[in-house]
């Protein structure tokens, strides 16, 4: 969104953006002063600043119009060739979707740094054990090195995956859409997963109607769900149940 604000404070220009995430109408507002846009006081206490400093400003700011929404604010002072001053000009850029973004990224990084920790922490800590000598008998060093073939696994998964979201994020991962038959699609899904469910002893309830398709990628379907309903086997206690119900 644009803003334009003259020497003596009025406002010259308001483009479309600017209307729409400020909730004002240009034709009322042009021509009267900046302090006018009372619904928004920081923003309006900006501009006053900027004006009064005639000199360029950054700030971010949340609106609430009625939901929050961060904004950042770039302020430009305009001058004559004869260093006359007119006024200044505002770009308004809602960035809440960055930011929200950048938050994301940043506990993504915390979470899968917390995550390669634990099987980095067995593998290393079994094998220690094993490689000193502390372990006599063969079943135990075959339950260790089970242990250390789990891990490695897990491990292999997690980077799997760090890569899998760097493709879709750098565009380097392009979908292919069909037709995909949902009832056969989760029925794999459940053959795949169903040791994991044993294991806890979870039962894993599945209620998807004959007839619902629906038009998709598939792997990356398939990707999401089994890692929805692993993640609902793994933080559901033993004996529990899991349910996953399709409807239209």
């Amino acid at each position: 969104g644009m803003v334009m604000v003259d020497h003596n404070g009025n406002i010259a220009l308001i483009n479309r953006f600017a209307e729409e995430m400020l909730s004002i109408n240009s034709k009322r507002m042009i021509g009267k002063s900046y302090q006018e846009l009372k619904q928004h006081y920081e923003l309006s206490k900006l501009l006053g600043d900027g004006l009064r400093r005639k000199e360029r400003i950054h700030d971010e700011q949340t609106l609430y119009n009625p939901e929050p929404r961060l904004i950042e604010i770039d302020g430009v002072p305009m001058f004559e060739d004869d260093d006359t001053y007119r006024g200044m000009l505002f770009l308004i850029q809602d960035v809440s979707n960055i930011r929200r973004l950048e938050r994301m990224r940043s506990e993504f990084v915390a979470n899968v740094s917390h995550e390669l920790k634990t099987p980095i922490a067995a593998v290393k800590g079994f094998a220690e054990t094993l490689m000193s000598g502390g372990v006599k008998d063969e079943q135990t060093s075959r339950s260790f090195l089970q242990i250390i073939y789990d891990e490695s696994e897990r491990l292999n998964r997690l980077i799997g995956d760090i890569l899998e979201l760097s493709k879709i994020e750098s565009k380097r991962s392009p979908l292919n859409f069909s037709p995909i038959h949902l009832q056969p699609f989760f029925e794999t899904i459940r053959e795949m997963i169903n040791s994991s469910a044993a294991k806890k002893n979870i039962t894993l309830e599945m209620n998807v109607p004959e007839e619902i398709f629906m038009e998709a990628d598939e792997d990356r379907l398939r990707q999401i769900f089994v890692n929805l309903i692993s993640n609902a086997i793994n933080y559901t206690q033993d004996g529990g149940q899991v349910r996953l119900h399709v409807r239209e």
